[in-house]
């Protein structure tokens, strides 16, 4: 007849008769008594677990109440694993205990009842997409792809999902299909600066320098901060925009001057110009505000050598070498100002160092194949 309230109070009369001992009356008297009083379902949920002890029921009823109450949220977890105890195939009974287990901050246990959960669930997207994204911070690469790609099959517009597959293709070697997911995520979260960086080292990676600096061009719209500004006149610098990125670089300046990253970057434009003197002069301040940062030191020496300067070359390759050891393209340095100066025997001293320090270089392999001759 829809009267809750009197329903309640009758099961809950005849629950409490003297030696009724029926199971299912005791919880349909907690189940009605939840709609119209929670504290008192509470009470009774507490009761029947004392006087059944094996029905799973109250169990989980308790624990799905106690799980939306912080203050009460282990007491809910110890609920629900007992409950799962009793019956261990009821997918709403994994997926409360899992979220809970998630607000405790216990991630081994949350990803256990996802597991479980997604056993008897496959398609669930919850379940998917945190144990997807989960595995992943946790570099559980191949397993976490899996439940990342049934994640986007079921939610194919979910930026975070998109996000996260992209890092798994990263991390796998496929960035064409980096790139594909990121480009679907882009329009999702436009205003995303990570991701769109992600986008811009994915385009370098794969030799599509425009597309990473138009992907620039329009971060800076989005985020101006110097780190972007940054990654804006590189990008510049690359395309032979050279007065545009040292445009950029005169703005980060005038925040940050002392920022080294930006000036290397308007160091390598004044180089590329053939601005010899002006690039000096660049590296020169940077020695000013670290004096043994190599690569300031090892760029002074190579324009040093271009100008025919060869002591000047020698001396900063040098300090480059004392500051960072294993600086082979130095060492690379020192070898071609010997040969300059016909000394043979020192030639193959330092590109023997060279050889050593990095093998793989292809500057140096190609160098040493000419001294061997």
């Amino acid at each position: 007849d829809n009267n809750t309230a009197q329903a309640v109070d009758v099961f809950t009369a005849y629950a409490l008769l003297p030696g009724q001992k029926d199971p299912d009356v005791s919880y349909k008297a907690a189940s009605l008594q939840e709609k119209v009083n929670p504290a008192r379902a509470r009470k009774i949920y507490e009761d029947n677990i004392t006087a059944f002890p094996n029905d799973y029921r109250n169990y989980l009823r308790l624990g799905m109440i106690y799980a939306k109450d912080k203050t009460t949220l282990a007491r809910s977890a110890t609920l629900l694993k007992k409950a799962s105890t009793f019956a261990d195939t009821i997918p709403s009974m994994w997926l409360e205990l899992a979220q809970v287990y998630n607000k405790l901050g216990n991630e081994r246990e949350e990803l256990n009842a996802y597991k479980k959960l997604v056993s008897m669930d496959p398609q669930n997207l919850e379940a998917n997409k945190r144990l997807g994204i989960a595995l992943m911070k946790n570099n559980v690469v191949t397993d976490a792809m899996v439940y990342l790609e049934m994640a986007n099959t079921l939610s194919p517009k979910d930026p975070d999902i998109l996000t996260m597959l992209a890092a798994g293709y990263i991390k796998t070697n496929r960035s064409k299909d980096a790139i594909d997911v990121l480009q679907k995520a882009k329009p999702l979260k436009p205003n995303d600066a990570d991701l769109r960086i992600q986008l811009v080292d994915l385009y370098r990676k794969t030799g599509q320098d425009k597309k990473a600096l138009e992907e620039i061009k329009q971060l800076v719209e989005i985020k101006r901060d110097n780190k972007i500004l940054v990654m804006y006149a590189q990008g510049l610098v690359s395309d032979g925009k050279y007065k545009e990125a040292e445009d950029v670089i005169e703005n980060i300046k005038a925040t940050d001057p002392e920022n080294i990253e930006a000036l290397m970057i308007l160091g390598d434009a004044q180089r590329l110009q053939k601005k010899y003197d002006p690039a000096v002069e660049t590296y020169k301040e940077i020695s000013y505000i670290n004096p043994n940062y190599a690569p300031a030191l090892f760029q002074r020496a190579e324009i040093h050598l271009l100008q025919n300067k060869f002591q000047w070359a020698k001396t900063f390759y040098e300090r480059a070498l004392r500051a960072d050891p294993k600086l082979a393209l130095a060492e690379l340095g020192l070898a071609k100002v010997a040969k300059s100066q016909k000394n043979q025997d020192l030639y193959m001293e330092h590109l023997d160092k060279a050889m050593k320090i990095d093998p793989n270089n292809d500057e140096i392999k190609e160098e040493y194949k000419k001294g061997k001759k």
